[in-house]
């Protein structure tokens, strides 16, 4: 029995272009955010997915059952003290041999700038070796990290597959 695969996406913002993506390409979506505007974009632009305003910290271990996780430009912006045991719990979500595709910082940094598209915003993330260690700590086999330095920025583009239990 076939059963459409879901994709929970942790910081999804409007949810363009990614979960519009995987929505027209057969998966069926869950969508987290902060932000309650950016969820109330996320439900117009894409109202066959499912979304919700939540905090990626309060999530639960457990909580979600998915054959992969997305979240771009997300994580770097929750203190860096907590992303070992984020991504933890995202490992606790995606089933054994499902997918994550993050990103991530690529330098040791922690602050904030006072004008990032008129708000102030936060940034915490380690250097590209610490983010390696620490998927892979939490369940993953990385199958590709590199640096994206499109845009006159850095990120580190990792897609990892959850181990066999």
């Amino acid at each position: 029995m076939f059963t459409t695969p879901r994709v929970l996406d942790v910081g999804c913002g409007s949810a363009v272009p990614v979960d519009r993506y995987l929505v027209d390409h057969g998966y069926r979506v869950t969508g987290i955010d902060v932000s309650p505007r950016q969820i109330e974009l996320a439900k117009a632009q894409v109202p066959e997915g499912y979304f919700q305003v939540r905090n990626m910290l309060d999530l639960q271990a457990g909580e979600f059952n998915v054959d992969g996780l997305v979240s771009f430009y997300a994580v770097f912006h929750t203190p860096r003290k907590n992303h070992s045991q984020l991504l933890r719990r995202f490992a606790s979500f995606v089933r054994p041999d499902g997918a994550l595709l993050i990103t991530m910082g690529v330098n040791r940094w922690e602050g904030t700038e006072s004008d990032f598209q008129g708000v102030e915003m936060y940034w915490s993330h380690f250097d590209a070796d610490t983010n390696r260690q620490l998927v892979e700590a939490a369940g993953f086999d990385i199958k590709f990290a590199e640096i994206d330095e499109r845009g006159g920025e850095a990120h580190q583009v990792i897609l990892a597959v959850r181990k066999s239990a």
